[in-house]
């Protein structure tokens, strides 16, 4: 006898809720760290922590109140890439996110003091960031669509 009967489907999804809607967001970066990948590496950053730009948790949306909770955006830029284009547009996003954290000054010239991504991705643990989101759907492993959001751009606090 089963108190709790058979796993179905609807059982093993992960139960995310609506993705965090594309806006302008605070968040705490809980890790970041240089992944090596196939054609280049990344630098792979966990934001936790996160409320609207004015600080709050919740907010008006679509007719009711989302509550932000403890959800998590994930964003990976190209540090080196076979392509360069990419390794070009992934340095420049960096760049954008030391500018949010205050690690760099939003001036032309500016420069960072880092010996190498490693040193940066430890440095920048723990340190507040101003990003705007935009919708990404993806594939998942069972082929369903799956909204999340996406990192489009960092803002100068």
């Amino acid at each position: 006898m089963s108190i709790l009967g058979a796993v179905t489907a609807d059982d093993q999804k992960s139960g995310k809720g609506a993705a965090l809607p594309a806006g302008t967001y605070r968040a705490t970066i809980e890790s970041a760290q240089v992944e090596q990948k196939e054609n280049g590496s990344t630098l792979a950053v966990v934001f936790g922590n996160i409320r609207t730009k004015d600080g709050a948790t919740e907010f008006a949306h679509n007719g009711g109140t989302y509550r932000i909770g403890n959800r998590k955006v994930f964003a990976r830029h190209w540090v080196d890439h076979n392509n360069p284009q990419a390794a070009e547009i992934g340095q420049k996003m960096i760049k954008k996110l030391l500018i949010s954290t205050g690690i760099l000054e939003n001036k032309i010239g500016a420069s960072d003091n880092y010996s190498g991504y490693d040193e940066l991705a430890q440095d920048i643990a723990g340190k507040d960031a101003l990003l705007v989101t935009k919708i990404r759907t993806r594939t998942d492993a069972s082929g369903e669509n799956v909204q999340e959001a996406d990192v489009a751009t960092y803002l100068a606090p």
